[in-house]
């Protein structure tokens, strides 16, 4: 029975790694800044591993599968907070997935973006890599289209556009990414001060900015208000489920298991596994990023780490606990150029 797993798995496997994309020369400039995913990082289809659920490995698998499947393993840590965190998959309206169906639609809306060929929409919400994922995905959309111009980030973006009135045609494959929130938290309050620093072209002064902003305890306790931090108003909860807590999404990643949860959306939207091929070939660009420390190193005491809860209590519900940090990912090419703290973008004093 393990040998025809493993023959299975290894014949998919050889099916993505020769599938062919025709992409428009147009796009090669687009291509060349960019750094192809690294080997660990290389995607195959999860639905072709036996066993496979979304977010860890059956432990019942043998260890020898455990080990033809290495590029999907991410929990390595003792710690049993850090460990794997499953993406949640809520099917649609006709056929429900492991997590239960879609049933609703959220009460609020963000922004979303939309591509109609591929029938699929992101919920952006604020601080959990939107930026980075819509822009990675029109990067995709717009690779994938034969004859496609892919030189400019405008005409890229015209294939996965916004929308402040987000689709609820349920034909639509609808996803989003959840974050910790404590780690969510220094995120808000970083970005606040990048958004004042974008516009000082100086870095030395941009690091003086840095150092006469707010801490990051006055934050969290004076409700963002004073240009203390950006978007802290959003909640994820409500963006996502109805106040009777009946899901509005299809999916719902985790930006902590960035790699696995974005490939499991490109295989759902395209299940012939043309986007994941060209992810492959275009690699990963960071969009957005503001610099700080670990999140764990701006909570001093545990009254920091209640008030994260109380600021925002509804993300509770989402399953995280302070120390999960998931994988971190091997990022090494962005957009901007250089990570956000070499700009001095973020605290960086």
């Amino acid at each position: 029975m393990l040998k025809k797993h493993v023959m299975t798995w290894l014949a998919s496997v050889m099916v993505l790694v020769t599938i062919t994309i025709p992409v428009s020369d147009k796009a090669n400039n687009h291509q060349l800044h960019r750094v192809p995913l690294l080997q660990e990082q290389k995607l195959i289809d999860p639905a072709s591993i036996p066993n496979y659920s979304p977010g860890k490995l059956s432990p019942s698998a043998p260890r020898g599968e455990q080990g033809q499947r290495k590029e999907l393993e991410e929990s390595a840590s003792d710690d049993a907070e850090s460990h794997s965190m499953r993406a949640l998959d809520f099917g649609n309206l006709t056929h429900p997935g492991p997590d239960g169906s879609k049933t609703s639609q959220p009460q609020m809306y963000f922004l979303c973006y939309m591509n109609d060929r591929w029938k699929a929409m992101l919920l952006h919400i604020p601080k959990n890599a939107g930026s980075s994922v819509a822009e990675n995905l029109a990067d995709i959309f717009c690779a994938a289209t034969e004859n496609a111009t892919c030189d400019t980030k405008e005409q890229r973006m015209k294939h996965f556009k916004i929308s402040e009135k987000c689709v609820k045609n349920p034909s639509y494959f609808s996803f989003a990414f959840t974050r910790n929130p404590w780690d969510r938290a220094v995120s808000f309050w970083s970005y606040g001060l990048k958004r004042r620093q974008l516009a000082v072209k100086d870095l030395k002064k941009r690091k003086e900015l840095a150092a006469k902003y707010c801490s990051f305890r006055q934050f969290l306790f004076n409700k963002g208000r004073g240009g203390c931090g950006y978007h802290t108003e959003y909640e994820q909860y409500p963006l996502i489920y109805d106040s009777k807590g009946r899901p509005g999404l299809n999916f719902l990643g985790r930006v902590e298991h960035f790699q696995r949860d974005f490939q499991a959306i490109l295989m759902r939207i395209d299940p012939t596994g043309k986007l994941l091929a060209v992810y492959r070939k275009l690699g990963f660009v960071m969009h957005n990023d503001s610099g700080h420390r670990p999140y764990q190193d701006y909570y001093s005491d545990d009254e920091m780490k209640t008030r994260v809860t109380a600021k925002w209590p509804q993300d509770v519900k989402l399953g995280y606990t302070f120390n999960f940090t998931g994988v971190k990912m091997n990022i090494t090419t962005y957009a901007d150029g250089k990570p956000a703290a070499e700009l001095m973008f973020g605290d960086v004093a």
